[in-house]
């Protein structure tokens, strides 16, 4: 009994020791296959990476960004790799983008690259290259859109003179434009879109005393006279020196005018705009623009003894003989001054009604 309980027990280790070394084996294998795995992927890694270096020696630089990108999807690489595949990366993007402007590439390849993730000073050319393609190709408001693309993923870039430059030609070419949209809808209508983007987001554009000009006049042609306004005032306030500088002066008093809806509730614009135009003839008197600022001031005189004969007659309505005659008289004056005939009479009529009568003489007592 005693023997046979010596040879079980080196037979039982014996056993526990084998399926230890089993379970062992099958413990490590895991990792022994993915250390050999990550070793076939690091060596494919820097097989792709040299034959993306050989592919943009060559130019085939859409191949090399094929590769990269490729490359760019595999987790876990060394910082080795990463910093050689972004390198690549960048020169595959740069000549790329080289190729697309020298052989003069559609729009469509140029924005194909700026949607593709390649460093930002590229994707940035490539944007504004593809909206000038655009500009070229009679698509203002494409090429609007597609800087507003480049402006909404990057806040500040290095094209921004660039920019603004299409923008500018953008919008100035929709104003001019006599196309219409499905037919019915004006192309010309979306230029204030496009020149009020430039002057809010490219304040020094070297275009921006001509987007503002030209702004103001859209909007009057329109029948935006408010918006006219501010827009010629922006004009002089942000291009003090400006050659249309004097047509600006000229055009805000009329505008001034033109906003007046009753001449009896409106006098203070009136006379704002009567100073104006005073103001402009002591500055320009010599100016092309004279005879018409002299008429704009015709226009407020009339429009200021319009007022005081509107209100006159109201007095006299309502028997407050004071009123009438103030107002009445204020207009004589202003009528007498302009020589107009007209107003002169109407003032003289009021007058009669509301000024006391003369008392009569009693030739007997005289």
């Amino acid at each position: 009994m005693i023997r046979s309980r010596h040879l079980f027990v080196p037979a039982l280790l014996c056993l526990f020791t084998s399926a230890a070394c089993r379970s062992s084996d099958d413990f490590f294998a895991p990792r022994v296959e993915a250390s050999q795995e990550r070793l076939i992927e690091l060596e494919s890694i820097d097989e792709e990476l040299n034959r993306a270096e050989w592919d943009i020696d060559e130019g085939n630089t859409l191949l090399a960004l094929e590769r990269l990108q490729r490359v760019r999807e595999i987790d876990g690489l060394d910082a080795e790799a990463r910093n050689r595949s972004e390198l690549l990366l960048e020169r595959a993007s740069v000549g790329r983008l080289n190729q697309l402007i020298q052989t003069r590439a559609s729009a469509d390849d140029l924005e194909e690259l700026f949607e593709e993730d390649v460093p930002k000073r590229v994707r940035v050319t490539a944007g504004v290259v593809a909206a000038r393609r655009l500009l070229e190709d009679n698509e203002p408001l494409e090429a609007y859109s597609m800087i507003r693309r480049v402006d909404e993923e990057f806040t500040s870039h290095h094209e921004r003179a660039a920019a603004g430059d299409i923008l500018a030609e953008a919008g100035f070419s929709l104003a001019e434009s006599t196309e219409k949209h499905l037919l019915f809808f004006s192309v010309r209508a979306r230029a204030p879109e496009v020149l009020e983007y430039l002057v809010l987001n490219y304040p020094s554009n070297r275009n921006g005393e001509q987007a503002y000009l030209t702004l103001a006049e859209l909007y009057e042609d329109d029948r935006e006279y408010e918006l006219a306004l501010e827009r010629y005032e922006d004009l002089l306030l942000y291009y003090r020196d400006s050659a249309y500088g004097a047509y600006a002066e000229a055009r805000i008093p009329e505008l001034r005018l033109r906003l007046i809806v009753g001449p009896e509730y409106d006098r203070a614009q009136i006379e704002r705009a009567e100073l104006e135009l005073l103001n402009w003839l002591e500055r320009h008197s010599d100016n092309e623009l004279t005879s018409y600022v002299l008429e704009t001031l015709a226009e407020s005189r009339r429009l200021k003894m319009d007022s005081d004969l509107s209100i006159a007659a109201f007095y006299r309505r309502v028997d407050n003989r004071f009123g009438a005659r103030l107002h009445a008289s204020r207009a004589l004056d202003l009528a007498v001054l302009t020589q107009d005939a007209e107003r002169i009479q109407r003032a003289n009529q009021i007058l009669d009604d509301v000024l006391p009568a003369e008392p009569e003489i009693d030739e007997n007592n005289s």
